[in-house]
Formats: structure tokens, sequence, C-alpha cells
């Protein structure tokens, strides 16, 4: 493949629509499977904490229950 500047991250499926209704120049649905959306993100259109953010909530969409519970909502440093 060729290298590009994007990563695909797993998100709800209500939320992959509304990220790429509200910016198509910066999210595009990459596939849905099992009950989620994955997005195609263009890193050169976002800020890195929001980055952050969109990273840390693929991660509790996948992690173990009891660490999503100890993690709470706080965003790794």
């Amino acid at each position: 493949w060729e290298p590009t500047r994007t990563v695909g991250l797993k998100q709800t499926i209500a939320e992959q629509q509304a990220l790429v209704a509200e910016r198509p120049d910066v999210f595009e649905v990459q596939f849905t499977a099992y009950g989620f959306g994955w997005v195609v993100v263009h890193l050169d259109g976002l800020e890195r904490d929001e980055l952050a953010e969109l990273t840390f909530e693929a991660w509790r969409l996948t992690a173990p229950p009891e660490l999503v519970v100890t993690r709470a909502d706080r965003l790794p440093r």
C-alpha cells in the first residue's frame, strides 16, 4: 500500500455517520461490521487532542469492561 496520512478507527455506526456528515473532508466511511462502523481519519484535518479523544473512544468500544470502568473518562496523558 501507498503511504497515507490516515488512520482507521472503530466507532458506533451513529458516530461514524455523524462524523462523515459533519466533516466529509476529514472523515470517510471505511466499513461497517457487527454493529460498528470504522472511519478513515485524514490526520491533516484535525488537531492532536481530537485524535486522542477519537482514539480513546475507539479503545473503549473494544477494551474489556473492567478496564473501561477503571479508566473512566480520563484520557491517557
